[in-house]
């Protein structure tokens, strides 16, 4: 036969019971006693008294609404919001529906203050609360008055009439593929409580937390890849990013190779093509460095990503694919004094977002991207199923395997290489080759141009899939972040 601690995995748990019981009626409970009501004595509920209700012992009164027997032995008088009652019996007359308030645990953690929270939130609308936020009132019951008034201003502000809480779980917090493709793992809802429908769906912080927070690398990364999924959308950043890849990349590729042109450069030539040269090679060393500049140093464009990044980071909207876990209000209360804050966070035009947005400066780098990185793998291979379109690098070497003797030049080195080093590489051997396989690899780069701009033109349409897009399509992926926030509080 199996012991009990082996039915329960040798996993006993002992509740701590921060109150115990009351017997009311007990002459150690002098006046200035308190008790936690737990409901069911009619009197009490048709005042609208409800479980949760401090009751203090106090003087006696005339003013006071009578409970129990007139010939009963022992009598205190107990009130709660201006309402006294005399009560009178036995020694254990009614203790069932008391508990002895005696303080344990300390100060309520933030989690813990929002479960008070609910629970006056819940009482103020006559609602239920389950057993576990009535328990953390039941262990708090002297911050429940503080509780209460939050509670009210709250119940201004919000529309529904009964709140949950999100933080021992209850809701789907599964991250999308964006973030795990990321390294992102931390799967906390951005939602702290909800009303019961959850078309109210809060971020809620006690006043003194840190306002902006980074978080670690993967999680940051992946606040990047959602705020410029959702900056595709944006016409207007999504085709300056088409028309600056474009005036680079033909900037870039050149009628000479760069190998010759650094050796006239290092010689000291100085003619007109070495001199673009050396513009060029400054400005352009690496397809990323155009998306770096694009991104980091356009002042518009940076501050559209600082909105992006700083929605993101309030609301979770890409990391919980706009579900339960994902906010839509940022809230804010005060322990000393009640007040509450709510704001909206719905789009980068609200105020808030606005707010923070104008204190963020956020920087991303790119590398070229490692071949098995699933991200851009899956991608890549998505952008030739779906949209028919070839990476950079694929349409290079399906133009350079027009040329006669292309299997010398393609070796698997080459096949690693990213795309500039392989245009230089290309421009060296049919150089070497001489003029006729020179004058056909005019021609290549030429129909390569071409298709790299049909590519960019159904990019840019892509709408959230945009930016994803241009780096598949250039084989770059992000290497490191600066200035990014993943946490946001009011």
């Amino acid at each position: 036969m199996k012991s009990f601690s082996q039915f329960t995995e040798n996993k006993i748990v002992i509740e701590k019971k921060p109150l115990v019981e009351a017997s009311i009626l007990k002459p150690d409970y002098v006046i200035g006693h308190k008790f936690l009501y737990k409901g069911g004595i009619k009197e009490m509920d048709k005042e609208g008294f409800k479980h949760g209700d401090i009751f203090t012992a106090v003087k006696p009164t005339k003013k006071a609404i009578f409970i129990g027997d007139e010939e009963g032995a022992n009598e205190k008088w107990l009130e709660s919001g201006k309402k006294v009652f005399h009560v009178k019996g036995g020694l254990g007359y009614k203790s069932a529906y008391f508990n002895h308030v005696k303080e344990s645990g300390g100060t309520p953690s933030g989690a813990q203050w929002e479960e008070l929270i609910i629970f006056e939130y819940n009482k103020l609308n006559s609602k239920d609360n389950d057993s576990d936020i009535i328990r953390t009132a039941e262990s708090f019951p002297l911050h429940l008055d503080m509780a209460k008034v939050i509670a009210k201003n709250f119940n201004k502000k919000l529309k529904e009439n009964q709140l949950v809480s999100t933080g021992k779980g209850g809701i789907p917090n599964k991250i999308s593929a964006l973030y795990k493709d990321s390294g992102a793992s931390n799967t906390t809802p951005k939602t702290d409580i909800a009303g019961i429908s959850f078309k109210e769906k809060i971020s809620l912080k006690k006043e003194g937390g840190s306002q902006l927070m980074s978080g670690a690398k993967g999680e940051s990364i992946a606040t990047v890849r959602a705020a410029l999924s959702k900056m595709g959308d944006h016409k207007g950043f999504a085709n300056g990013l088409i028309s600056e890849m474009e005036t680079k990349m033909n900037s870039l590729i050149t009628t000479e190779t760069v190998t010759s042109l650094n050796k006239r450069t290092k010689d000291g030539e100085s003619d007109e093509a070495t001199l673009d040269f050396q513009q060029k090679d400054a400005d352009n060393k690496e397809l990323s460095s155009i998306l770096e500049s694009y991104i980091n140093n356009n002042t518009k464009v940076n501050e559209l990503f600082s909105l992006n990044i700083v929605l993101e980071a309030s609301t979770g909207n890409v990391k919980f694919d706009e579900g339960k876990a994902a906010a839509n209000l940022l809230g804010k209360f005060d322990v000393s004094s009640g007040a509450v804050v709510v704001e909206p966070i719905t789009s980068i035009n609200d105020s808030i977002i606005k707010k923070y947005a104008s204190s963020v400066k956020p920087y991303v780098a790119f590398k070229k991207g490692g071949g098995n990185s699933p991200a851009y793998s899956a991608m890549r291979m998505s952008l030739k199923e779906h949209f028919g379109i070839d990476n950079v690098s694929t349409i290079l070497i399906n133009e350079l395997k027009t040329m006669d003797g292309y299997e010398t030049l393609l070796t698997e080195d080459y096949l690693d290489e990213n795309f500039l080093n392989q245009l230089k590489k290309a421009g060296n051997w049919a150089k070497e080759l001489g003029s006729k396989t020179w004058n056909k690899f005019q021609k290549v780069i030429k129909k390569v141009m071409d298709n790299i701009k049909k590519a960019l033109n159904k990019i840019a349409k892509m709408g959230k899939r945009m930016f994803e897009a241009v780096m598949a399509f250039f084989n770059v992926e992000i290497s490191n972040t600066r200035g990014i926030v993943t946490e946001v509080s009011l």
